[in-house]
């Protein structure tokens, strides 16, 4: 069975900065993994299979449509130029991992590429909660949403921003700790 993808690799390619000589075989796996990675938590088992059976089935239509079109593409898009920033500036090779370069151009040091895995990461996240915020405010229309009662069973994410933000407290102190007190008061 072939991978269903929510978006096409000329998808990607017209509607992001990301050069028309980016080999396919680069771009394919990484909208798999964008998707699976990414997309999956968001909408939860149950919802993302529907999604992919009427994607196979060529029968996405509607509401299905519309949160696809309108929603899933533009997060997955910046998730796959998130991780492209990674997959696209090195090459596997036989005997090393190699890093691309040409004539004409320079690849960017560590800090330019962080800066750029940065941004992208955080317009997915964006777009990631105005998925979730959709799927909330809609979830009469998309019943496999709430459904998720398998136990193995990815349920959906109600927040999908990240922070490397470290508050210096451990789990254990948590509770007889006079600042984290004060914190939990405001929640």
């Amino acid at each position: 069975m072939s991978k269903i993808l929510f978006i096409s690799e000329d998808y990607v390619k017209s509607n992001t900065v990301v050069d028309e000589n980016l080999d396919v075989k680069v771009i394919r796996p990484t909208i798999y993994d964008a998707q699976r990675d990414h997309i999956k938590p968001i909408l939860g088992t149950d919802l993302y299979e529907k999604i992919i059976a009427d994607i196979a089935g060529s029968t996405l239509t509607g509401n299905y449509l519309t949160l696809v079109d309108n929603y899933i593409a533009d997060c997955l898009l910046k998730y796959v130029v998130f991780a492209l920033n990674i997959v696209g500036l090195y090459k596997y090779r036989n005997k090393s991992v190699s890093k691309q370069t040409s004539e004409n151009s320079n690849p960017v040091d560590y800090t330019e590429q962080r800066y750029l895995m940065d941004y992208w990461q955080k317009k997915a996240e964006v777009r990631s909660q105005d998925i979730t915020d959709y799927l909330c405010a809609n979830v009469d229309l998309f019943p496999e949403y709430a459904a998720n009662n398998d136990l193995d069973d990815l349920l959906p994410n109600s927040r999908n921003y990240t922070t490397s933000i470290y508050l210096g407290m451990e789990a254990d102190n948590y509770e007889t700790d006079y600042e984290w007190k004060k914190i939990k008061k405001y929640r």
